[in-house]
C-alpha cells in the first residue's frame, strides 16, 4: 500500500495530560522531572510528536487485511510501533541531554538516568492499567503517548490510506490489539524493558556529546595528583549493592523490601525527597500503588549496581 506524505499539522495532537508518578505540587513544575523548563521541553516534545507521527504512519503501511487477523502484519506492526516510540523517547532525552544545565558531565549524565528517563517512559506509558470494559469509542479513555498518539496515527491512516472502506469495528478492533496493547501487563513489561534498555545505551552515545560540552569531575585532577577508581561514594554503591543481591536475580519482584531495607544505610536521593517522600520506608510503602515510582527505583537501583561493576 502506498505511503502518503502528511502534513505537519496533521500530526497535531492533544495528548492527554498526566500526572506523572507522583502528584507534583503546582510550584514543582516539571523541572525537578525533566531538567529543563517548561518552554524547552513543549518544543522538544512538539517536535519529537510531529517525528513520532510520520513514523507510525510508516509503520502502519504494511496494513493489508483490514481485519487485523493477519499474523505475519500483526508481527510487523508491532515491531513498527515499538520502534517508532523508542526513536521518539531517544530523541527526547537526547534534546534534553543537549540543554540540561549541570555543573559537569557526571551530574548530567547521573540526573539523565534517575529522573528523565523514568519521565520519559512514564508519559509514554498509560496510568490506566486496565481494559475499558466495553468496546466504547469514547477517545476520554486514551492515556499517555501511546495510546494517545497510536488511536490519532490509526485515525489519520484510515481516513487517507483506506478511503472510508475501515469500519467502526475494525477500528476498535484495533484499538484492543494494539492502542491499548500496553494495559495488559505481560506486554507493558516487555515494553518497558526494551525501552529502558535502548534508552541506556542512547547515554552511552551521548556521553561524548556531554562530556565535551561540560566538565568532567574525574578529569580534574586535585592537588595530591589525578584521582583514579570512581568517586568517594564507594561505600555507598557497595552497601545497596549487597542489599541487592540478598534477593538474586529476581530482585525487581522484591524492590518494596530492598528500599526498606535501605532505611538508616544511606540518605534518600534528592529526587525522592523533592517529591515530598521523608524517608526509604515511605518509598517502599508506596511502591505496590504507583508503577511509574517502581520504574524510578528499578532505574535506580541498576545505576547502583552498574556504578558498582566501574
Amino acid at each position: 500500500m502506498a505511503l502518503v506524505i502528511f502534513k505537519l499539522g496533521e500530526a497535531k495532537a492533544n495528548s492527554t495530560s498526566k500526572k506523572g508518578f507522583f502528584a507534583l505540587k503546582p510550584h514543582q513544575g516539571v523541572r525537578s522531572r525533566w531538567g529543563v523548563g517548561n518552554e524547552h521541553k513543549t518544543l522538544v516534545r512538539a517536535e519529537a510528536q510531529a517525528q513520532l507521527y510520520g513514523d507510525l504512519m510508516a509503520a502502519l503501511g504494511v496494513i493489508q487485511d483490514h481485519t487485523l487477523k493477519n499474523a505475519i502484519e500483526a508481527r510487523a506492526l508491532r515491531a513498527g510501533f515499538e520502534k517508532a516510540f523508542i526513536r521518539y523517547a531517544k530523541r527526547l532525552v537526547a534534546e534534553v541531554a543537549e540543554k540540561m544545565p549541570a555543573v559537569d558531565a557526571e551530574g548530567c549524565l547521573d540526573r539523565l538516568r534517575i529522573e528523565v528517563i523514568p519521565a520519559v517512559l512514564s508519559e509514554i506509558e498509560p496510568e490506566q492499567k486496565q481494559l475499558p470494559h466495553t468496546l466504547s469509542d469514547d477517545i476520554q479513555a486514551l492515556a499517555g503517548d501511546w495510546e494517545c498518539w497510536l488511536d490519532k496515527a490509526y485515525t489519520g491512516y484510515a481516513a487517507h490510506c483506506l478511503a472510508g472502506e475501515l469500519s467502526k469495528i475494525e477500528a476498535l478492533q484495533f484499538r484492543f490489539q494494539y492502542t491499548f496493547r500496553l494495559r495488559r501487563p505481560e506486554y507493558r513489561d516487555e515494553f518497558v524493558s526494551n525501552l529502558s534498555a535502548a534508552l541506556e545505551s542512547s547515554l552511552i552515545e551521548l556521553e561524548a556529546g556531554i562530556r565535551k560540552r561540560l566538565p568532567g569531575r574525574r578529569s580534574k585532577p586535585s592537588e595530591k595528583g589525578r584521582r583514579r577508581g570512581f568517586p568517594p561514594n564507594t561505600a555507598e554503591h557497595a552497601a545497596v549493592v549487597s542489599i541487592i543481591q540478598r534477593f538474586g536475580s529476581e530482585w525487581r519482584e522484591h524492590m518494596p523490601e530492598i528500599c526498606a531495607a535501605l532505611e538508616g544505610v544511606i540518605p534518600l536521593p534528592k529526587q525522592f525527597t523533592a517529591e515530598e517522600f521523608r524517608n526509604w520506608s515511605e518509598v517502599a510503602e508506596a511502591l505496590p500503588d504507583h508503577p511509574q515510582l517502581r520504574e524510578v527505583v528499578r532505574t535506580y537501583l541498576t545505576y547502583r549496581l552498574r556504578r558498582n561493576k566501574v
